[in-house]
């Protein structure tokens, strides 16, 4: 039996008096530093109000610029600022590849992406890129991809493009076209053939298709919407062929996003076509008679198909060898 001043310790270890309040003050101390260490991150992260939104701004030669781009970003910062106290600061890249990985080592929180590029994010079984909002016009939340031609052309069919100069963004739309083209039974891949491909984005392609500097322009017809409503030259162009709908564009976030901080902006996106604070973008949403809506990852399966048949006939690696180049 233990003497009067010893009783059972930790693990039936006996100690003295003294010994058990030093270790008991030690036992608390080593919890609180634990607790600390836990729970200072996420109380950190709860504090966050700076955060970093991705977008893609490709060099473009005419057309709108980016300053023009960063100057309607910087309205729409402002506003979420006003509406949530979040501060969505811009960080631009060169290409949708650099934006994905941005958001994947979470150098950004947000992002702007096309629905291509998200859908090749989940190609990683490891992604951190979430889908948060998806873009929805007149009712629906897909669009075709179209080639548009002057008028005056009196460019009928695809057919009637042979050896054309053409323009398109990027390679999404190169796949996109590539899958007109298979659907159509072409017996010519778009490789073999347009005379020339320039990457240009939509703003600059209406312009360069205005001018004769190239033929024939590949862009969604979402952007396109806008582009052509903002200039009374489209009046003198036409769609002469569109691929079947796929998923709009979307924002996307970062896995480690807090949801609260999720919660509020995502409630000032969705409201974000009628908000006062927003009105000097409304005019986007008026043309495209559009609005955010909350994304899903499986609205994207249609991009994920496409991606399969990208790879399957060699349709990437066709644009990479085609593009900015001529035949």
């Amino acid at each position: 039996m233990a003497p009067a001043s010893f009783s059972p310790g930790l693990w039936g270890v006996t100690m003295p008096p003294r010994q058990r309040r030093d270790s008991t003050a030690f036992l608390l101390k080593t919890l609180a530093i634990a607790f600390l260490l836990i729970c200072l991150p996420a109380a950190a992260h709860a504090k966050q109000k700076h955060f970093y939104f991705a977008l893609n701004l490709p060099p473009s030669l005419i057309g709108e610029g980016a300053a023009s781009i960063i100057s309607r970003y910087n309205d729409v910062r402002k506003a979420v600022k006003s509406q949530t106290g979040f501060d969505l600061e811009l960080k631009t890249y060169g290409d949708w590849e650099g934006v994905v990985r941005a958001v994947e080592r979470r150098d950004a929180d947000f992002a702007a992406l096309p629905g291509y590029y998200f859908a090749a994010s989940l190609a990683n079984p490891r992604t951190r890129v979430r889908p948060f909002v998806t873009f929805m016009s007149d009712g629906r939340i897909s669009s075709p991809c179209c080639i548009y031609v002057k008028k005056s052309r009196e460019i009928l069919t695809l057919d009637q493009l042979f050896n054309a100069r053409i323009a398109l963004p990027d390679e999404s739309h190169w796949v996109v076209l590539s899958r007109v083209f298979r659907d159509n039974n072409n017996p010519f891949p778009p490789a073999e053939f347009f005379e020339k491909v320039e990457i240009m984005t939509p703003e600059s392609a209406f312009l360069a298709l205005v001018f004769d500097k190239i033929d024939a322009v590949v862009a969604d017809s979402l952007s396109m919407t806008y582009v052509l409503a903002s200039d009374p030259r489209s009046r003198e162009t036409a769609a002469v062929e569109c691929s079947a709908t796929l998923t709009n564009p979307l924002i996307v976030h970062h896995a480690d996003v807090p949801a609260e901080t999720l919660g509020k902006i995502e409630s000032t996106l969705l409201s974000m076509h009628t908000a006062p604070a927003f009105r000097s973008v409304r005019n986007f949403f008026k043309t495209a008679n559009g609005r955010w809506v909350p994304a899903k990852k499986e609205y994207y399966n249609d991009w994920e198909s496409l991606i399969e048949e990208a790879s399957k006939y060699g349709w990437v690696a066709d644009f990479r060898a085609s593009a900015g180049g001529t035949r």
